[in-house]
């Protein structure tokens, strides 16, 4: 079997297979931090069907850190008292996966900047190494998906990940 280097480590160690990103891989995601968001009284759901996963090619521990890394991004920005959705739907072509939270948002003329390994944003007292959403768009781009960034209805930010199915 021929492994291919993974732009993500460049190591190779995780040679891509199909996976079946389901429903449930996102909603436990949600589950294992959901202590995080009770200690800052965040209101952290999920919304999605637990139907048939749509199948995706690629690595099952990328995908699971690029939820999380989303879900914890969102946490770590969402003032006390705020809400964080994460919902996944399956569609014809491939899967989309959307954290969305009423935090402060990031002004339009900074989203690409976020993408960059130790950006942050002057604002606000977070701890942080600025490497999450490097991290999502490197490991969602080795995936064949994209992730865009918009502002949430109502106020925050939305983060939209679509992944191809095979």
């Amino acid at each position: 079997e021929q492994r291919e280097a993974c732009p993500v480590d460049g190591t190779g160690q995780g040679a891509k297979g199909f996976v079946a990103l389901a429903a449930a891989v996102a909603r436990d995601t949600v589950v294992e931090l959901l202590p995080l968001a009770v200690r800052k009284r965040i209101d952290l759901g999920y919304e999605g069907r637990d139907a048939l996963p749509a199948m995706v090619s690629g690595q099952a521990v990328l995908l699971r850190e690029m939820i999380a890394n989303l879900i914890d991004n969102a946490l770590r920005y969402t003032p006390e008292g705020g809400l964080v959705t994460v919902a996944v739907a399956h569609l014809a072509d491939g899967v989309v996966v959307t954290v969305r939270n009423n935090g402060p948002g990031i002004p339009e003329a900074q989203r690409q900047n976020v993408f960059l390994r130790f950006f942050r944003l002057e604002k606000g007292d977070t701890l942080g190494s600025g490497l999450g959403l490097s991290i999502v768009r490197e490991i969602v781009l080795a995936h064949g998906g994209e992730v865009d960034l918009a502002d949430a209805e109502g106020g925050g930010l939305l983060v939209t990940v679509r992944l191809p199915a095979v």
